[in-house]
């Protein structure tokens, strides 16, 4: 129960942070504040605000990586719930036996993103 308490409240803290950036309507992004070019996760919040909306097209005009993360998430947290229900480790399992095709295409499609970010009128 230990690891759901954690993912909990990540998801809290990432709640409280979406609604802040929303309400404030201020970027955040490092990069962006630096260098003035967009990163890879610019657009995220609006992404995933659009999607809470219903709008998935439009969530992947603002980031092509919203809904991949958004399912990512969800299954990593039923997942992870039910490893504590039954007390096992499969995630992480998962995670160390596929590493060495996972990296690799989270790389790919950060750098995708990237490179679409970088000509996205809508950031």
């Amino acid at each position: 129960m230990k690891r759901t308490k954690i993912n909990l409240i990540i998801v809290f803290v990432i709640s409280i942070y979406l609604v802040l950036v929303q309400i404030a309507n201020i970027r955040i992004c490092l990069i962006y504040n630096l260098f003035h070019i967009p990163c890879p996760a610019c657009g995220l919040t609006r992404a995933y605000f659009a999607l809470l909306n219903g709008d998935a097209l439009l969530s992947l005009k603002y980031n092509i990586l919203a809904i991949p993360i958004m399912v990512f998430f969800i299954l990593y947290f039923i997942f992870s719930f039910i490893d504590d229900i039954k007390n096992t480790n499969k995630v992480e399992e998962f995670f160390i036996k596929y590493k060495f095709i996972i990296i690799p295409i989270t790389v790919i499609l950060v750098l995708i993103a990237w490179g679409l970010n970088l000509y996205n009128p809508n950031l």
